[in-house]
């Protein structure tokens, strides 16, 4: 079939050629039909999420990996039994890493989303402090791998590696998803 403006040539069972029309909707608006109603709110989060100028939520998580203390986003609420209160996660590596955490002998308590005290550190809360069967304690920072290069993660992890430090927690570390 060949399209020719309003016309188009084609051929039907016959064989033989016909010409059919073929007419444009005569709707003003043609185009605000396929647009979404907050198509600009939602180009702009998007871009903003692409320039690093926003904190988007994703299916996945949030593109923030350090919390606020007071997070007002979606949560999963478990209870753990090495761990004395609720915990509550925020991404799915949190939640699978709890359960590996959870299955872990040499690992005595687990603490979820501890507030890091401080004037340069601000209210933020790191992912997992534990406590081990000899006494030491290991930190984790759960961050989704395609955040690593995002100068606010980095920046983050970097406070909450001081932070420990300063405290006396050698053992820090960072847990990605896998490939």
């Amino acid at each position: 079939m060949l399209f020719l403006g309003k016309l188009f040539l084609g051929e039907n069972n016959a064989n033989s050629t016909f010409i059919g029309i073929f007419t444009f909707p005569k709707t003003k608006d043609l185009g605000r039909k396929f647009i979404p109603k907050r198509f600009w709110e939602i180009f702009g989060r998007f871009l903003g999420a692409f320039l690093g100028k926003s904190c988007l939520k994703n299916s996945e998580g949030e593109y923030k990996k350090m919390r606020k203390k007071n997070y007002k986003g979606r949560c999963e609420k478990r209870t753990i039994s090495k761990s004395k209160d609720v915990c509550r996660f925020y991404d799915p590596i949190q939640s699978s890493f709890a359960e590996i955490l959870n299955a872990d002998p040499d690992i005595e308590e687990i603490r979820c989303n501890v507030v890091l005290d401080g004037k340069d550190t601000g209210e933020y809360m790191t992912d997992f402090l534990c406590i081990k069967t000899n006494g030491d304690m290991l930190v984790r920072e759960c961050v989704y791998r395609k955040f690593l290069t995002k100068p606010m993660t980095v920046k983050f992890l970097d406070i909450s590696k001081d932070y420990w430090l300063r405290h006396g927690v050698e053992d820090w570390g960072v847990v990605i998803d896998a490939e």
